[in-house]
């Protein structure tokens, strides 16, 4: 199922849900979750002794070419993975991009999936959304509007209670 499909149906449901769900999947598209300046000396010195967050700030500086780093897919997926293996939800949802579109990693649906399944659990909006949308086209999973549904409605929860809570403080 295309993406314009999910969307018709949705405006059926909401019009509103339709337009969160073409933000959040504007900005999921941009794949680099939860990234922290940091120098890239003190960035190296974390990753290296096993900091999930600078792993992902580390990825992040491949995927971008940032620093004096030059773009390196291939090494982005592997500092993304060693942060994702410690359960880091934006590193899952950045390798879990990585293997959808096969930038770094071979292309591959079902850990596409995975990955942004377990992002989404922890809460990353993108993920949700990602997965949302995977359920829906049958991608790396089996097609199912109920969980697809399920899945963009989290997002859009998540998104307002995220506004609110910048609003209250």
């Amino acid at each position: 199922m295309e993406l314009d499909t999910v969307l018709r149906a949705l405006l059926c449901v909401s019009p509103v849900i339709a337009g969160v769900v073409l933000v959040i999947y504007a900005r999921s598209l941009t794949g680099v979750n939860g990234f922290d300046d940091l120098s890239q000396s003190d960035t190296k010195h974390r990753a290296e002794q096993g900091d999930a967050q600078a792993q992902n700030n580390f990825g992040a500086m491949y995927l971008n070419g940032r620093g004096v780093f030059p773009r390196n897919t291939t090494k982005a997926a592997e500092w993304f993975r060693q942060a994702a293996e410690q359960g880091l939800a934006s590193a899952q949802h950045n390798l879990g991009v990585m293997y959808l579109k096969g930038e770094g990693v071979p292309q591959d649906d079902t850990q596409a999936a995975e990955w942004t399944r377990q992002a989404a659990e922890q809460g990353i909006i993108e993920a949700q959304f990602g997965l949302g949308l995977l359920y829906g086209e049958g991608r790396g999973v089996p097609q199912n509007y109920t969980q697809a549904i399920k899945w963009f409605f989290r997002a859009q929860r998540n998104r307002a209670l995220q506004k609110l809570k910048k609003i209250l403080t």
